[in-house]
């Protein structure tokens, strides 16, 4: 049985998926409107159905979905993270390897931390350098773990 650069994450899958995103994804600021919080929303998309359903593996707080827009396309496949926990997770591991939209990665986590967007929802481990969550049966992160 092979095993595929997307079956688990990996150095090498998030360098792979933050180079897709580079290239093909987006980064949309969604700004509030009363009494609402300015959002952020994260798209990658692509035409490769088993790469797209892979990285919507990898996190399971996305989504994905599928359109064909005019007769003579392929089908697009699209994997999004809209909410506060998928965005921090997925800008959080990609944000060291991106290029072209580095920037607009890191004011995205540095606008939604300076909201207290994060305060509730991460824990860092500074002696790793990483994020810490705590993750259901899916694999969707439910809340942070404590660290001591």
């Amino acid at each position: 049985m092979s095993h595929h650069l997307l079956d688990y994450k990996s150095d090498e899958s998030i360098l792979y998926i933050a180079g897709l995103f580079d290239g093909e994804g987006c980064i949309s600021y969604i700004k509030p409107e009363r009494n609402r919080q300015a959002r952020y929303y994260i798209t990658i998309y692509n035409t490769h159905q088993e790469v797209m359903e892979r990285i919507h593996g990898l996190y399971p707080n996305s989504t994905i979905s599928d359109r064909k827009r005019k007769d003579k396309w392929k089908r697009c496949w699209q994997v999004s993270f809209s909410s506060k926990l998928s965005v921090v997770e997925f800008l959080t591991d990609v944000t060291p390897y991106l290029i072209i939209k580095r920037e607009k990665a890191e004011k995205a986590l540095a606008h939604m931390e300076q909201y207290k967007t994060l305060s509730n929802i991460l824990k860092y481990n500074y002696a790793t350098g990483k994020l810490i969550f705590n993750r259901d049966k899916k694999g969707r992160i439910t809340n942070v773990c404590k660290t001591y």
